[in-house]
Protein backbone atom coordinates (compact mmCIF):
# COMPACT_ATOMS: atom_id res chain seq x y z
CA UNK A 1 0.00 0.00 0.00
CA UNK A 2 1.25 3.62 -0.55
CA UNK A 3 -0.12 6.91 -0.80
CA UNK A 4 0.29 9.74 -3.80
CA UNK A 5 1.35 13.19 -1.83
CA UNK A 6 2.86 16.74 -2.65
CA UNK A 7 3.38 20.47 -2.49
CA UNK A 8 -0.71 20.99 -2.46
CA UNK A 9 -1.25 18.39 0.36
CA UNK A 10 -2.52 20.69 3.22
CA UNK A 11 -4.61 20.01 6.06
CA UNK A 12 -6.12 17.04 6.98
CA UNK A 13 -4.61 15.40 3.87
CA UNK A 14 -1.28 16.31 5.72
CA UNK A 15 -2.25 14.94 8.48
CA UNK A 16 -3.53 11.82 6.92
CA UNK A 17 -0.03 11.49 4.93
CA UNK A 18 2.13 11.69 8.50
CA UNK A 19 -0.49 8.94 10.36
CA UNK A 20 -0.03 6.42 7.22
CA UNK A 21 3.52 7.39 7.09
CA UNK A 22 3.86 6.67 11.03
CA UNK A 23 1.81 3.10 10.53
CA UNK A 24 4.57 2.10 7.89
CA UNK A 25 3.06 2.99 4.50
CA UNK A 26 5.12 4.39 2.04
CA UNK A 27 4.22 7.83 0.32
CA UNK A 28 5.22 8.44 -2.69
CA UNK A 29 5.72 12.25 -5.04
CA UNK A 30 6.73 15.40 -2.57
CA UNK A 31 6.80 16.60 0.71
CA UNK A 32 3.57 17.80 1.67
CA UNK A 33 2.51 21.05 2.00
CA UNK A 34 0.98 20.49 5.33
CA UNK A 35 3.09 20.35 8.19
CA UNK A 36 3.87 16.68 10.05
CA UNK A 37 2.86 17.36 13.36
CA UNK A 38 -0.46 19.23 12.99
CA UNK A 39 -1.85 22.47 11.73
CA UNK A 40 -4.00 25.36 13.60
CA UNK A 41 -7.58 25.28 12.39
CA UNK A 42 -11.47 25.48 12.72
CA UNK A 43 -12.76 28.28 13.29
CA UNK A 44 -11.12 31.85 12.92
CA UNK A 45 -11.99 35.24 14.61
CA UNK A 46 -10.91 37.78 12.08
CA UNK A 47 -8.78 40.76 13.36
CA UNK A 48 -8.06 43.90 11.87
CA UNK A 49 -4.90 45.80 13.35
CA UNK A 50 -5.66 49.53 13.91
CA UNK A 51 -3.06 50.66 12.70
CA UNK A 52 -1.70 49.19 9.09
CA UNK A 53 -5.00 48.36 8.56
CA UNK A 54 -3.85 44.54 7.88
CA UNK A 55 -6.45 41.52 8.52
CA UNK A 56 -5.57 38.74 9.94
CA UNK A 57 -7.93 35.15 10.63
CA UNK A 58 -6.64 33.99 13.72
CA UNK A 59 -7.41 29.78 14.19
CA UNK A 60 -8.90 28.92 17.16
CA UNK A 61 -7.90 25.44 17.01
CA UNK A 62 -4.91 23.73 16.90
CA UNK A 63 -4.27 20.21 16.12
CA UNK A 64 -0.88 18.08 16.75
CA UNK A 65 0.01 14.70 16.17
CA UNK A 66 3.47 12.95 16.93
CA UNK A 67 4.92 11.26 13.62
CA UNK A 68 8.67 11.02 15.25
CA UNK A 69 11.31 13.27 14.75
CA UNK A 70 11.76 17.06 15.75
CA UNK A 71 12.19 18.66 12.55
CA UNK A 72 9.74 21.21 11.31
CA UNK A 73 7.88 20.95 7.39
CA UNK A 74 5.70 18.70 5.70
CA UNK A 75 5.80 14.87 5.80
CA UNK A 76 8.53 13.62 3.49
CA UNK A 77 8.19 11.22 0.57
CA UNK A 78 9.75 8.03 1.31
CA UNK A 79 9.98 7.73 -2.79
CA UNK A 80 11.11 11.09 -4.22
CA UNK A 81 9.48 11.67 -7.52
CA UNK A 82 9.53 15.72 -9.40
CA UNK A 83 7.11 16.16 -11.91
CA UNK A 84 9.38 18.15 -14.63
CA UNK A 85 7.15 21.13 -16.31
CA UNK A 86 7.03 19.20 -19.46
CA UNK A 87 5.66 15.90 -17.92
CA UNK A 88 2.56 18.02 -16.60
CA UNK A 89 2.23 19.44 -19.68
CA UNK A 90 2.12 16.22 -21.51
CA UNK A 91 -0.17 15.01 -18.74
CA UNK A 92 2.50 12.42 -17.97
CA UNK A 93 1.39 11.37 -14.38
CA UNK A 94 4.96 10.13 -12.92
CA UNK A 95 4.18 10.02 -9.28
CA UNK A 96 1.66 7.50 -9.74
CA UNK A 97 3.64 5.57 -12.29
CA UNK A 98 6.57 5.46 -9.44
CA UNK A 99 3.30 4.59 -6.74
CA UNK A 100 2.64 1.50 -9.37
CA UNK A 101 6.10 0.57 -9.58
CA UNK A 102 6.20 0.76 -5.91
CA UNK A 103 3.08 -1.21 -5.80
CA UNK A 104 4.30 -4.22 -7.80
CA UNK A 105 7.63 -4.63 -6.69
CA UNK A 106 5.68 -5.08 -2.97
Amino acid sequence: MCILQDGGSFSVSGEFAAAARNLGIKTVGEESGGGRHGNSSGGFVIVTLPNSKLTLAVPLLGYHVHPGGSEAGGVPADVSVLPTVQDVINGNDVVMQKALEVLIAQ
